[in-house]
Protein backbone atom coordinates (compact mmCIF):
# COMPACT_ATOMS: atom_id res chain seq x y z
CA UNK A 1 0.00 0.00 0.00
CA UNK A 2 1.18 3.63 -0.96
CA UNK A 3 1.98 5.31 2.08
CA UNK A 4 1.18 9.61 1.78
CA UNK A 5 1.13 12.43 3.47
CA UNK A 6 -2.62 12.81 4.94
CA UNK A 7 -3.74 16.71 4.02
CA UNK A 8 -6.51 17.19 5.24
CA UNK A 9 -9.51 15.91 7.99
CA UNK A 10 -11.47 14.23 4.75
CA UNK A 11 -8.57 11.99 4.21
CA UNK A 12 -8.27 11.37 7.80
CA UNK A 13 -11.57 10.63 7.93
CA UNK A 14 -11.71 7.95 4.74
CA UNK A 15 -8.66 6.12 6.42
CA UNK A 16 -10.02 5.85 10.05
CA UNK A 17 -13.40 4.84 8.40
CA UNK A 18 -11.62 2.39 6.13
CA UNK A 19 -10.05 1.03 8.91
CA UNK A 20 -13.11 0.30 10.96
CA UNK A 21 -15.00 -1.19 8.45
CA UNK A 22 -12.47 -3.75 7.92
CA UNK A 23 -13.09 -4.79 11.48
CA UNK A 24 -17.04 -4.92 11.13
CA UNK A 25 -17.96 -1.20 11.83
CA UNK A 26 -20.15 1.31 10.70
CA UNK A 27 -18.62 4.05 11.51
CA UNK A 28 -20.14 7.32 11.60
CA UNK A 29 -17.93 10.34 11.54
CA UNK A 30 -17.86 13.37 14.71
CA UNK A 31 -14.47 15.03 14.01
CA UNK A 32 -10.79 14.80 12.91
CA UNK A 33 -7.97 17.39 14.47
CA UNK A 34 -4.75 17.95 13.16
CA UNK A 35 -2.15 17.64 16.20
CA UNK A 36 1.20 19.30 15.90
CA UNK A 37 2.66 18.64 12.39
CA UNK A 38 2.65 14.90 12.51
CA UNK A 39 -0.52 13.51 13.89
CA UNK A 40 -4.42 13.35 12.89
CA UNK A 41 -6.90 12.39 15.79
CA UNK A 42 -10.43 11.38 14.18
CA UNK A 43 -13.82 10.23 16.34
CA UNK A 44 -16.15 8.02 14.80
CA UNK A 45 -19.64 6.92 16.30
CA UNK A 46 -19.56 3.02 16.27
CA UNK A 47 -22.44 2.20 18.44
CA UNK A 48 -25.65 0.71 16.76
CA UNK A 49 -27.95 1.99 19.34
CA UNK A 50 -25.88 3.69 22.03
CA UNK A 51 -23.20 6.33 21.63
CA UNK A 52 -20.29 4.83 21.57
CA UNK A 53 -17.12 6.74 20.27
CA UNK A 54 -14.07 4.81 18.58
CA UNK A 55 -10.73 7.38 18.25
CA UNK A 56 -8.29 6.56 15.94
CA UNK A 57 -4.89 8.08 15.46
CA UNK A 58 -3.26 8.69 12.28
CA UNK A 59 0.47 9.46 11.68
CA UNK A 60 0.35 12.63 9.27
CA UNK A 61 3.12 12.01 7.03
CA UNK A 62 2.52 8.05 6.15
CA UNK A 63 -1.49 7.64 6.56
CA UNK A 64 -0.50 5.04 9.14
CA UNK A 65 -2.84 3.73 12.28
CA UNK A 66 -0.92 4.60 15.26
CA UNK A 67 -3.34 4.09 17.81
CA UNK A 68 -6.94 3.37 17.97
CA UNK A 69 -9.77 2.84 20.92
CA UNK A 70 -12.89 1.41 20.30
CA UNK A 71 -15.25 1.39 23.38
CA UNK A 72 -16.25 -2.15 25.06
CA UNK A 73 -20.01 -3.18 24.64
CA UNK A 74 -22.03 -4.45 27.44
CA UNK A 75 -20.57 -8.13 27.76
CA UNK A 76 -18.04 -8.68 24.97
CA UNK A 77 -14.65 -7.76 25.34
CA UNK A 78 -12.17 -4.43 24.64
CA UNK A 79 -11.01 -3.95 21.05
CA UNK A 80 -7.28 -2.30 20.44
Amino acid sequence: MDMTEVRSAEQATEIAVSFLKRHRMLPLPISALRYLEDSWEVKLDVGAFVTRIATVHIHAKTGEITDYTVPVEEGKKSRR
